[in-house]
């Protein structure tokens, strides 16, 4: 036997009434953003990391040709060593002591982040 009691009226006078979906679609929202703005973050560490490790490479191969001496200059090997690592060279400094180089590369939105290493002996010569 159903009383009157066993099902809750509702009532547009109620304004709690429905309220419980534009919360879910609301977190749901947040959510979705809050992991875009990881990935794109995610996805900006990553190429900063890459350029860092070209910006390594090109340098320590710079310096190499700049101290052993190569048949190209010290400066071109760090062009195609750069591009081998998909960053672009920007300078390629060589001193009597170290070679310093600066790269780029292209992030997300065409963000350009920059990396700068600086390579050269251990030792330093009496």
């Amino acid at each position: 036997m159903k009383t009157a009691n066993s099902r809750a009226k509702v009532s547009p006078a109620v304004p709690e009434a429905g309220s419980a979906t534009i919360w879910a679609v609301g977190f749901i929202c947040l959510l979705t953003a809050l992991a875009v703005g990881i990935g794109l973050l995610g996805g900006a560490l990553s190429a900063k990391a890459r350029a860092q490790t070209g910006a390594d490479f090109a340098a320590l191969a710079a310096a190499q040709a700049h101290f052993y001496g190569t048949a190209n200059a010290p400066c071109t090997v760090a062009t195609q060593v750069a591009q081998e690592n998909a960053v672009s060279l920007d300078s390629c400094i060589l001193s009597a002591r170290d070679v310093q180089v600066s790269v780029r590369i292209k992030s997300v939105f065409n963000w350009q982040l920059k990396a700068h290493s600086r390579a050269g002996p251990a030792i330093n010569p009496p």
